[in-house]
């Protein structure tokens, strides 16, 4: 009686996994060819290009086209520079002759490539020449997610946005054509996610051991986002914000959390009203 159910239960396993592969692969066939507008490609994460103008009969004959230094000649004011755990937030900055390290996945989208920096910088550059279009400088301690940014098309009453979370527990909204803060977004394009019902108060220290380490993703008009909880058992929560409107930050609960891409409503993971 138990294998029968066992076997039951892997069968109707294998019958969700089944019918969900074709949405995963329907979502990724709706991402464009030449692009990579999310960390994982497209919307099913298969982080796969489907290009195929680059094979291993002419791969050997693939020159430089262009090199961007992300670190810049001048150093943000405040900005530590070649101490990897320093330059996440985690801990105090202590200067250092050497590079910092990059984990990033630049995005591409319309002709743009979207990259964060180890040097509290997030970038857009020309995908042709590598030359900046625009450059945000990421203001206070925290750096932004050293994995990657996120891309948000719009709608129609807001352009296409670039969403980021930092080490110090923000979530920010950059216009993706300049570079400049979204303003209908929270307060002035920054949410902050220190919010007092997951135990560290909007004004907690700085270096509060709550943030993000990699980019959010969006789904419709929403910003999912994870967490990054140094040290301690407590703050691991998933969220949410709208990617649109102004609001105050959304409840967490244990089991996650959700918002809006242009602006904050409250809910979780498993539902947003």
């Amino acid at each position: 009686m138990v294998r029968a159910k066992r076997r039951l239960a892997a069968a109707c396993a294998i019958a969700s996994l089944a019918a969900l592969f074709p949405c995963i692969l329907a979502a990724a066939d709706r991402t464009s060819a030449d692009e990579w507008p999310t960390y994982g490609h497209d919307p099913g994460g298969m982080r796969y290009s489907p290009l195929a103008q680059i094979d291993a009969s002419n791969v050997a004959s693939l020159r430089l086209a262009w090199t961007y230094h992300m670190r810049p000649a001048v150093a943000p004011a405040g900005a530590s520079v070649g101490d990897d755990g320093a330059a996440e937030g985690a801990a105090p900055p202590r200067a250092r002759g050497r590079f910092s390290a990059s984990q990033a996945t630049p995005l591409v989208v319309d002709g743009l490539l979207y990259v964060s920096t180890p040097y509290r910088r997030v970038v857009a550059l020309d995908a042709d020449t590598g030359r900046e279009v625009w450059v945000y400088n990421v203001p206070g301690p925290g750096q932004p997610s050293l994995r990657g940014v996120e891309y948000w098309t719009g709608d129609a009453d807001h352009g296409p946005r670039i969403f980021f979370g930092t080490r110090d527990g923000r979530l920010i909204a950059l216009d993706a054509k300049t570079g400049l803060l979204a303003a209908s977004f929270a307060a002035g394009g920054v949410l902050d996610l220190k919010t007092p019902e997951i135990g560290a108060s909007a004004s907690a220290e700085a270096r509060t051991p709550y943030g993000l380490t990699s980019p959010p993703i969006v789904y419709d008009n929403l910003v999912i986002t994870g967490t990054f909880a140094r040290g301690t058992r407590e703050r691991g929560y998933s969220r949410g914000r709208s990617t649109r409107c102004r609001g105050p930050a959304n409840q967490a609960t244990r089991a996650g959390r959700a918002t809006r891409a242009g602006g904050v409503a409250r809910g979780s993971t498993s539902g947003v009203s």
